[in-house]
């Protein structure tokens, strides 16, 4: 039984570190796919792009990115409170904040990869 137990902690444990990967990975990326894109556009596509909408298209789709992990986070945080409180009145917790939370960590890496397929459409578009 006590073998159940460990294992069963160290899954939650590798889990938590997974998350944790993947929110910084998914923050890095759509963050950084910002950054250089809005610092190089010119560079990349010239002085004068078609089909400004599309690069607009892909910026919101990162900018929301980042946005969704930042608030996955304040949302995780939420979560955790609500289960601790439910566990010191022993009763069930309210699962809002947590499928808020798997909400958000979901949209986040999806909304980076079609700003990605976004991008690369206006990129080939410009080139």
């Amino acid at each position: 039984m006590n073998s159940n137990r460990d294992y069963r902690s160290h899954l939650v444990d590798t889990w938590h570190k997974s998350q944790d990967a993947y929110d910084k990975t998914v923050l890095a990326l759509s963050a950084g796919a910002l950054g250089v894109t809005i610092s190089f556009v010119k560079d990349i596509v010239g002085a004068h792009p078609h089909v400004m909408g599309l690069l607009l298209a892909a910026w919101a789709c990162w900018a929301t990115s980042c946005a969704a992990v930042l608030y996955s986070h304040f949302s995780s945080v939420a979560a955790h409170n609500e289960a601790i409180a439910a566990l010191d009145v022993d009763r069930k917790p309210n699962i809002g904040s947590n499928k808020v939370t798997k909400f958000l960590n979901r949209g986040s890496g999806v909304l980076f990869l079609i700003g990605l397929i976004v991008f690369c459409v206006f990129a080939y578009v410009n080139l």
